[in-house]
């Protein structure tokens, strides 16, 4: 009797065992997709339109005409609108990828946010875009002027970060966005301006190419 049940607990072992085989044979002739599913741009449309004029609102920005008032804003003031945190992830809950999308014919700077652009100076060819931009705006002749521009004035346009990366030195960085080869045949700026009087030469010099006669023209430049 505990015989011929042994042989019937066996039988039944072997039977489940042969079927999970079975399913686990089947499942891995599944053929497996080697590339992942690429996700479909997000199409803009009316019902988007409303959404992020509602938060505008709600934030208290006109987003026709206060456009620059969003580099102030931090991605917790867009969450804690009503619709804030669904319509934020659409838009991996980027502000700069959310404005670029609702507000395209604006050049948005992303050295300008306070919030979401950590990533953004992992970037070599985004550390140049930056200076590259600062050149232009302080109207240099060259990338090695400016060394010239003082710090405060660099972080004032954004460009903290990029003075972290770099130990607090924009030659530094100029250095490693640009190469050596940006210095070659002429001496650092840092070899240039060692001294107070050099620095304070340097920047009187500077200030006559922008114009500026006293200490507030600063923020106007």
């Amino acid at each position: 009797m505990a015989l011929r049940r042994f042989h019937q607990h066996a039988s039944a072992t072997k039977i489940v065992f042969c079927t999970v085989k079975s399913f686990s044979s089947a499942a891995e002739a599944i053929p497996k997709s080697r590339h992942k599913i690429k996700r479909k741009a997000l199409q803009i449309d009316d019902s988007h339109k409303k959404r992020f004029q509602a938060i505008s609102e709600k934030i208290g920005i006109n987003s026709d005409t206060e456009l620059t008032a969003w580099y102030r804003i931090r991605a917790a003031d867009i969450r804690n609108t009503p619709d804030g945190t669904a319509f934020f992830k659409l838009f991996g809950n980027s502000t700069l990828k959310m404005l670029e999308s609702m507000v395209p014919h604006h050049a948005w700077l992303p050295w300008m946010f306070r919030s979401n652009v950590r990533l953004f100076w992992e970037s070599k060819e985004n550390q140049k875009r930056f200076l590259d931009w600062l050149k232009e705006t302080f109207n240099l002749s060259s990338h090695q002027d400016l060394a010239k521009i003082p710090t405060k004035e660099i972080e004032r346009y954004g460009g903290r970060p990029l003075l972290r990366k770099y130990k607090s030195s924009i030659q530094v960085a100029i250095d490693s966005v640009y190469g050596a080869s940006e210095s070659a045949g002429r001496p650092t700026e840092r070899s240039k301006y060692t001294t107070v009087d050099q620095r304070r030469q340097a920047l009187q010099e500077l200030e006559e190419q922008l114009g500026i006669e006293k200490k507030e023209d600063w923020y106007s430049v």
